[in-house]
């Protein structure tokens, strides 16, 4: 009987744990969907332009929203998934980071599930503009 109680708590602590794995692989994933998708706008930018857009990462969001020159809308994202100031946020409720590594690649960073910048839980794109 004993026995039948432990496998019983290990069944119980699959289903428990089970679904929250499940949740942190779709937030990676969705987050490396975004990641990619941002960079690929900025190439596409980049394309018409002949330069990444400037500014902070606000600046740069809101230039892929239509604050360009041309009003071209490159990129648009569900409103759950921008804060109050116009930040995209990753799956987690953190703004992106955008870091350009020279003219022609940029990085697009999330900070992972424990919202800290620099760990080993980023999730990491990064963009380059081949000639």
């Amino acid at each position: 009987m004993d026995r039948f109680f432990k496998k019983c708590r290990i069944l119980l602590l699959c289903f428990v744990a089970y679904p929250a794995l499940l949740t942190a692989d779709a937030n990676r994933d969705s987050t490396s969907q975004d990641e990619r998708a941002i960079g690929h706008v900025l190439s596409s930018y980049y394309f018409d332009y002949g330069v990444f857009p400037s500014g902070n990462n606000l600046d740069v969001m809101h230039a892929l929203t239509g604050a360009n020159p041309h009003k071209i809308v490159y990129i648009q994202m569900d409103r759950k998934y921008i804060d109050p100031k116009g930040h995209f946020l990753d799956a987690w409720g953190t703004s992106y980071r955008i870091t350009f590594i020279g003219p022609k690649a940029v990085e697009i960073r999330s900070a992972g599930p424990d919202k800290q910048f620099g760990t080993k839980d980023d999730v990491v794109f990064l963009q380059t503009i081949d000639p």
